[in-house]
């Protein structure tokens, strides 16, 4: 179940971040963008979201600091968006700038959406710590009678 879960969030995330971008990219270059291209994009996007998705589940292993898993997701993150942005025609392999337009893009997005998960999960994780704080304090409670 995890690792459908985080298929489906990586393709969501994957697709508004996506449209973002595109829409930014058609807007501020003025250009129009034709049904097909635009099918060609989604689906990079939904396969992006896949493995982007599938690699998030890394911050499950015990085995890895954190700060560890983010490097290792960030490069996988960077391959996998490079990759993309190779099919998709998002950059000139010639031109060092449009590359890095997409690097620093993705840089971008990937410190915004990490930024939000990282509060998310904080969230969580003291939500969890109160309600087994207050089982304690339950099971303490219990046993003094």
């Amino acid at each position: 179940m995890t690792y459908l879960r985080s298929c489906l969030l990586g393709v969501l995330i994957s697709l508004s971040t996506s449209y973002i971008i595109l829409t930014l990219s058609i807007f501020t270059e003025n250009r129009s963008i034709s049904g097909d291209e635009l099918l060609h994009q989604l689906l990079i996007a939904i396969v992006m979201g896949i493995i982007i998705g599938l690699a998030t589940t890394i911050y499950v292993s015990d085995k890895l600091s954190f700060t560890v898993a983010t490097i290792i997701h960030f490069t996988i993150v960077t391959l996998v968006v490079m990759s993309a942005g190779i099919v998709g025609q998002w950059f000139d392999l010639n031109e060092p700038s449009s590359i890095m337009k997409v690097f620093i893009n993705e840089v971008i997005a990937y410190l915004i959406i990490w930024g939000i998960i990282y509060i998310l999960m904080k969230r969580e994780v003291e939500q969890l710590n109160t309600l087994i704080q207050e089982r304690r304090r339950a099971d303490e409670q219990y046993r003094s009678k």
